[in-house]
Order: structure tokens, then C-alpha cells, then sequence
């Protein structure tokens, strides 16, 4: 991951071009759409990862993924949890959105999105789950974004964090709980191999 500059010294708007540039060159430079995988990080399908996103699975309903790439963590809650849910995802990046759209989620074409995650509308929530990033959430735009995670969740409802062990290895952080901005939520921690989990429910 590129993490060359400190993120509240940049501003804004070249703190999310340089990760969307950055993005866009690991996932789809030399990829012609048939690795689903990539698109998300991985050379592989990380099913533990994925577990434990399942795990959190505990009822119908609406699941949104905030950097969803190209759904493949939503399809895999679909097939593996159990229980009804529909999906919904926002990425900046065209061809994973596309993706998305066109192959891994046509049945619900029109709940993904271009965009940055920041700018989400929650117009077609609130939502049951909902899966959340900070680190990739311009240190100014963090307060403004949580809020709007808190208010369009369900009554009952939960907000996962979660960051990837390069993150927190960066941060130096022990747990994505660490995050400044949510040490005063009422959080579950829940750690995992190469992931660490952070459950807030409404």
C-alpha cells in the first residue's frame, strides 16, 4: 500500500486521487476482467476473511459495503450466511463497479455506485449491516462520515469496521477500534488473522 505521505498532511482532494490512482494501477493494469479476485486485493478467494464477515451475518436484510471493489465479500455473504440479504456498494473505480454490476450482482445492478465512499448518499437505507473503512477516509471528512453511518443504520442494526493487518501495522495500532474518531463508540472487538474487527450496534 502507498503510504509514502502522512494523510492529514495532504489535502483532501489529493489524498483521494492519490489512492484512486493507486487503486486503479494494482487492481486493473494488466487485468482484463476474469481475475474477481484482484479487484479486491487478493490473489485468491479469502475465505477465512470472509468468514469472518459472516459471522457478523445474524438476520435478513440490506448489507452495504463502503469500498465494495467489484462485490465479491457481498456475493459471498449472499451464498454463505444463511439468510436473505440484498446488496449494496459504492467503490471509485469504474471497472470495478462495472463488474460488479454486470456480473457478480446483476440481479441488483442498481444498488451499486461510483463514487467515493465519503459522498455515499444513504438514500436507499437505512441498512442493516453495514460494512465501513477509515483509513481510506481523509482524516477531515472522518467525523462527517461516521455520523452518517450511526444515522442510517437500523434499530438493531450494526456497523462493521474493519482494516487489514498492513494498516494497523502502519497506524501502529493494536485493533481498528485504535481509530481516533471511534474510541468513544461502544465497540466489540473481535480479532482475527491479518484482520482486525470492530462491531458497533444501534
Amino acid at each position: 500500500m502507498d503510504n509514502n505521505k502522512n494523510n492529514s498532511q495532504e489535502n483532501a482532494s489529493e489524498f483521494y486521487s492519490r489512492y484512486k490512482n493507486f487503486y486503479i494501477k494494482k487492481y486493473w493494469d494488466d487485468n482484463n476482467g476474469e481475475n474477481f479476485y484482484r479487484p479486491n486485493g487478493f490473489s485468491q478467494l479469502p475465505e477465512k476473511n470472509y468468514m469472518a464477515f459472516v459471522s457478523e451475518i445474524d438476520k435478513d436484510g440490506k448489507i452495504l459495503d463502503l469500498g465494495c471493489g467489484n462485490g465479491l465479500m457481498l456475493k459471498y455473504l449472499e451464498i454463505t450466511s444463511g439468510y436473505k440479504i440484498v446488496p449494496y456498494g459504492i467503490d471509485f473505480m469504474e471497472k470495478s463497479i462495472k463488474q460488479a454490476k454486470e456480473v457478480l450482482h446483476s440481479k441488483h445492478a442498481n444498488n451499486f455506485e461510483v463514487g467515493n465512499i465519503k459522498d455515499y448518499s444513504f438514500k436507499k437505507g437505512p441498512f442493516d449491516f453495514i460494512f465501513a473503512i477509515l483509513y481510506h477516509v481523509h482524516p477531515d471528512d472522518r467525523n462527517n462520515y461516521l455520523n452518517k453511518l450511526k444515522n442510517n443504520s437500523k434499530k438493531g442494526g450494526k456497523v462493521i469496521f474493519y482494516e487489514y493487518l498492513d494498516v494497523l501495522n502502519l497506524k501502529k495500532y493494536d485493533w481498528v477500534g485504535q481509530f481516533p474518531e471511534i474510541k468513544g463508540w461502544k465497540l466489540d472487538r473481535k480479532d482475527y488473522s491479518g484482520l482486525s474487527v470492530a462491531v458497533w450496534k444501534k
